[in-house]
């Protein structure tokens, strides 16, 4: 059963950070995000994004190490942290980019805009 969880966990935790750090990645490449997220090593791994991600997962299992001792509730609450996480940061570029998306020419943002339905109200009731 143990080895079952940690497989479970190691996969949600690399879905994390392989997710987060390539939107990160595309976000920064788009304007959306600092530029320092969009550098990339010699291999083409979006590094920084890796370590802000990276950085986020070591704090969320911290905070759960710390506060509980059972290792399922600590692996189940910090995957449930992961998906949240990921959602803050959907949240969070979606906000900025249809605050950036409102200050272009009409024009421009004819041609690339979407409809979102009661913005910026929406973007707060899943948090």
């Amino acid at each position: 059963m143990s080895a079952m969880l940690f497989v479970w966990f190691m996969s949600v935790t690399h879905s994390f950070l392989f997710s987060n750090s390539r939107v990160l990645y595309s976000l920064s490449q788009r304007g959306y995000a600092p530029p320092m997220f969009a550098r990339t090593n010699s291999r083409g791994v979006p590094i920084n994004a890796l370590g802000l991600s990276f950085a986020i997962c070591l704090g969320i299992l911290a905070v759960h190490f710390v506060s509980c001792g059972d290792l399922f509730l600590m692996l189940a609450k910090s995957s449930g942290a992961f998906v949240m996480t990921v959602w803050i940061f959907i949240i969070v570029a979606h906000f900025v980019m249809r605050l950036k998306m409102a200050r272009q020419p009409v024009q421009e943002m004819e041609a690339s805009s979407f409809k979102a339905w009661f913005f910026p109200f929406s973007n707060a009731m899943p948090s």
